[in-house]
């Protein structure tokens, strides 16, 4: 077991993302020497040099650029998940926690799923819904570990769950996004074989490896397979990219975004595939009030796997 403290995590990641000592330490309100002592026992409690230091002040070395990586995401998903269970006690009693993906109020898919949370509300008043919104795997991790009551989500952020059940809300269309700017965008249709020399931009939510797998086999579904897909952390950085006109998405239809602005859209034909919008929650364990949410969704209830689930 490393030898190591929250403090000290929070010491090297502040550092590391502001690579200037004197800064870290204002912020974190400790003296420099104290905030270079902590970095020093955490190196030590997991044996690796983060850091190499120099005149320009310090820089993560190639093992510390990794921990890093891979450490930031997770320690403010720990820290938000302490922080729930500390509140949970001064909740109100009948509380449905309620988490989305973060284009939930920048996408068209979600607009029946707004209406069925209002409906909700103004049918169960003495019950308190708390929403928030969450990257695809912030919201996968809230759900399986009981952060959430409810996800409102894409059927596909689902794979790979166990013991997830689900209601659909309404169908999710998929197109393939272009920028303005991109040569393509002057088509009024695009062509299978126009495509497979383009870098295709997805959000991975699942292991490198299972994403690449289902977007491969809904591009040949669709006709075409593109030159690459890059895999992106979230979707504002694939809008980013997508209007720096580095590639395609396959996405929604973004609700600041239409044809005449910024992005083109392009139906996405995929023979018996079809996706939907879902509110998912854990099979077993649900509160009452959950158990109340399920109920006023229309729709039958699926399992996970896409399987209705038994009566």
């Amino acid at each position: 077991m490393y030898n190591i403290t929250f403090q000290q995590i929070e010491a090297f990641l502040t550092i590391a993302k502001y690579q200037n000592l004197s800064k870290a330490a204002g912020l974190m309100y400790i003296s420099q020497p104290a905030l270079s002592k902590t970095l020093q026992r955490f190196e030590e409690g997991v044996g690796i040099r983060m850091f190499s230091r120099g005149n320009q002040g310090v820089v993560l070395t190639p093992e510390g650029a990794y921990l890093y990586s891979v450490l930031q995401p997770l320690y403010g998903s720990l820290l938000r998940a302490l922080e729930t269970a500390r509140t949970i006690s001064s909740m109100p009693s009948k509380t449905i926690r309620i988490v989305m993906p973060e284009v939930y109020d920048i996408s068209e898919i979600f607009k029946e799923a707004k209406h069925v949370i209002r409906k909700f509300e103004e049918s169960y008043p003495q019950i308190v819904l708390m929403e928030s919104l969450r990257e695809f795997r912030e919201l996968r991790d809230a759900l399986e570990f009981g952060e959430a009551d409810i996800a409102i989500v894409q059927d596909f952020v689902l794979n790979g769950l166990k013991d997830i059940s689900y209601k659909r809300i309404s169908d999710f269309p998929m197109y393939i996004a272009v920028s303005v700017g991109h040569p393509l965008a002057a088509s009024d249709e695009l062509k299978p074989e126009d495509l497979e020399s383009e870098v295709f931009f997805r959000v991975a939510y699942t292991p490198e490896e299972d994403a690449r797998e289902t977007y491969t086999k809904e591009c040949r579904l669709a006709g075409f397979l593109p030159k690459q897909f890059e895999f992106l952390p979230n979707v504002q950085t694939m809008i980013h990219k997508l209007l720096a006109n580095k590639g395609l998405a396959i996405c929604g239809k973004f609700a600041q975004f239409d044809e005449e602005s910024a992005i083109k859209y392009y139906p996405l034909n995929l023979p018996g595939y079809q996706k939907y919008v879902v509110a998912a929650w854990r099979s077993e364990d649900q509160s009452a009030e959950t158990k109340q949410f399920i109920s006023a969704l229309p729709g039958e209830v699926y399992l996970s796997a896409g399987i209705a689930a038994p009566i």
